[in-house]
């Protein structure tokens, strides 16, 4: 647990859903010197219709900042980038979610005090098959918006993400 560190580039990432699986947004920094994954929660709500959902970002996102958003609602997604969010589409494909959890598995961790969502699904995390590396799929909204952000970061886009 700790500060954001806000002297590194950042991006968001976003993890859509209705009810009973939230809305769930999380701003991200990756510092792979240090190799840490810095993580502030920012939204975690369901049940928002699209004209709350589309407030509520405008509230939270940094003009201009990147967004790696999951592709699961294309309609919703269109109207947030038609509307002036830089809405960019997660990777996925055969074993992303392996391949992501391994990649962030290399960094340490440092969420915000305030991100209770974040820390309560970090605690609650846990493998349906370690071996095979399939997570259960619980748990895991915050975790993902982390994991579209911080892999896409790593990859070496950061000159996609926002920096003051």
């Amino acid at each position: 647990e700790g500060a954001f560190d806000e002297s590194l580039p950042f991006g968001y990432g976003l993890d859509l859903g209705f009810f009973p699986d939230p809305l769930a947004l999380v701003k991200v920094a990756v510092d792979t010197k240090t190799m840490r994954i810095y993580m502030h929660e920012e939204i975690y709500k369901t049940s928002l219709s699209d004209e709350a959902a589309l407030a509520i970002m405008f509230d939270r996102v940094e003009p201009n900042a990147l967004v790696v958003n999951d592709t699961s609602e294309p309609r919703l997604i269109e109207m947030f980038a038609r509307n002036g969010l830089n809405m960019q589409n997660a990777s996925k494909g055969k074993d992303s979610i392996k391949e992501g959890i391994r990649e962030l598995s290399k960094f340490q961790f440092v969420v915000t005090p305030e991100s209770y969502n974040l820390k309560h699904e970090l605690r609650n995390y846990v493998w349906n098959d370690k071996k095979a590396s399939i997570p259960v799929a619980a748990y895991d909204h915050a975790l993902d918006s982390v994991r579209y952000c911080a892999t896409r970061l790593i990859e070496g886009s950061t000159m996609l993400a926002y920096s003051k």
